[in-house]
């Protein structure tokens, strides 16, 4: 699984794409694990363009709003072309060592 390291209250933006020989979507498998609580969402670039710029009402497809260290997850997107999954370290003082896997 890749490996990240996230410093104190920031994110990581995993940019994917559903192929458009998928017609109606794809379901997309997410599985992180970290050492301290950490927040994922799975977003469209409108999601994240509106994530980075502080909105707390953005839409996203799964993933954990509420920070978790085990995270398993199967999503159904019904829709092709690019999303991201963010994770985010939430905490003010500790770094985040996270190992995440993304499939579909």
């Amino acid at each position: 699984m890749p490996f990240i390291t996230l410093p104190p209250n920031t994110f990581q933006a995993l940019q994917y794409r559903i192929k458009e020989s998928e017609d109606e979507g794809a379901f997309v498998d997410l599985t992180v694990e970290s050492d301290v609580p950490v927040k994922t969402y799975i977003v469209r670039p409108k999601g994240l363009e509106y994530f980075k710029q502080g909105s707390t009402t953005f839409k996203y497809y799964g993933g954990f709003p509420d920070p978790r260290m085990h995270q398993s997850q199967e999503i159904w997107l019904p829709f092709t072309g690019p999303f991201y999954v963010i994770i985010s370290n939430p905490s003010q003082t500790k770094e985040a060592e996270i190992e995440y896997d993304v499939s579909f």
